[in-house]
């Protein structure tokens, strides 16, 4: 009886099976040494570094905003071209580090290249602990979770940049103590802190607060889960479902050092809702704040936002949005202050943020110095000084993630 071909080859030559086995050996006694080793790097969504036992990782990335601007608007300038304004500018230039030490404890910090100095300023600086009870604990400078348009990263907004509404009344970062659970349907947060917008202050800086308090309760429906929940873009793919938050934010100032004349205290509340399907979103939100200022002048102001997205194809996406900003009467500047947003998204990469184009048309209905109690210029949102009437601003965004 003839062998086959490949066996007559093998029993021929025993010595080069035998080598071609200890070869494989070795190769896969490497690789089990590589594993082992403390000097594991690559990507995985995420650049990293880590432990050969896992129990210690360093994520880098970053994330890089560049924009093209033109807006139109009617200004009283002595130039005969003051009613156009274009130009480049970098939107954002940031750097982020993120990462864990023995799994529970996990930290985060990011610095951000000023768009007008190119200095490096810090912006998140964060730790925190997981307890095996679904809580987290976390200290450090970080955005209270209020708002939730200005939670959710700038990666993910569905426009080029957030909402005039937002910018009138959002929370920025703070530095504080944050206790936050997570169950199934229901997440809850509490915080006390420095208050809104004291962002990189020393403790007695003028623009901390004597106390401030933060608390934000969501709930979510349908299968998405809450992961889903970190963008306001849902791609063809993604679940159906729908978050329903609400918070209250309460700080006082004025009466530690460096006191004032008097305290003034700030009630910042707000809700908001989302849906989201295979391809489609919705978003809309609340807000009000109302100021007790010394010698008894309360300010009550309203803000509303309203926004949608759609795909088209499986790389585009249409949107619109409304926002408003309502100020007080007794404001000296209180006119209604609307804007009407429309746009595209493109991602270049299926279902990422990762390489992304945004184009999109802001109309501001009414002008901003009638409004500037509330509504300030805003060169990063493309909102210039106006007197007169009307604005259009035109933005080309190009969005890279690494």
């Amino acid at each position: 009886m003839r062998l086959p071909a490949t066996l007559a080859a093998a029993a021929l030559t025993p010595l080069a099976l035998a080598r071609d086995l200890t070869s494989t050996a070795l190769r896969l006694d490497a690789q089990e040494r590589a594993a082992d080793s403390t000097g594991i790097g690559g990507h995985d969504g995420k650049f990293f570094v880590n432990s050969g036992d896992k129990a210690f990782r360093l994520n880098i990335g970053g994330q890089l905003q560049f924009r093209y601007n033109t807006t139109f608007r009617d200004d009283p300038g002595p130039g005969p071209d003051d009613d156009l304004s274009v130009g480049f500018h970098t939107r954002r230039t940031r750097l982020e580090f993120t990462g864990h030490i023995y799994e529970k404890w996990n930290f985060k910090v990011v610095g951000g290249f000023s768009r007008s100095t190119g200095l490096f300023i810090l912006e998140d600086a964060i730790l925190s602990y997981k307890f095996g009870n679904d809580v987290t604990v976390t200290w450090g400078q970080f955005k209270l979770p209020i708002l939730r348009e200005e939670s959710l990263s700038s990666k993910y907004q569905l426009a080029a940049d957030r909402s005039v509404a937002n910018e009138a009344f959002n929370q920025d970062r703070s530095q504080g103590v944050q206790v936050h659970w997570q169950g199934e349907q229901v997440r809850l947060f509490a915080v006390i802190s420095d208050g809104i917008r004291a962002v990189n202050t020393a403790y007695n800086a003028p623009a901390e607060a004597d106390i401030a308090l933060t608390a934000r309760a969501e709930l979510r429906l349908g299968q998405a889960g809450w992961k889903k929940y970190d963008d306001f873009t849902s791609f063809r793919g993604d679940d159906r479902g729908a978050l329903i938050g609400a918070a209250l934010h309460w700080q006082s100032a004025g009466e530690t050092n460096p006191s004032a004349a008097g305290s003034t205290d700030t009630l910042l509340y707000t809700v908001d809702a989302a849906w989201e399907g295979g391809g489609w979103n919705l978003f809309a939100a609340f807000i009000g704040r109302l100021v007790d200022a010394p010698g008894g002048s309360d300010l009550s102001d309203f803000g509303a936002v309203a926004q949608g997205g759609v795909f088209v194809c499986d790389h585009t996406e249409l949107f619109a949005r409304w926002d408003a900003v309502f100020p007080d009467s007794d404001q000296a500047a209180h006119d209604d202050f609307h804007t009407v947003a429309v746009g595209a998204n493109h991602y270049f990469i299926p279902e990422s943020h990762t390489a992304k184009l945004t184009i999109d048309v802001q109309w501001f209905l009414d002008d901003q110095a009638s409004s500037s109690s509330l509504v300030s210029v805003n060169e990063g949102i493309g909102l210039l000084a106006d007197t007169g009437d009307d604005q259009v601003t035109l933005r080309i965004q190009m969005q890279l993630l690494f």
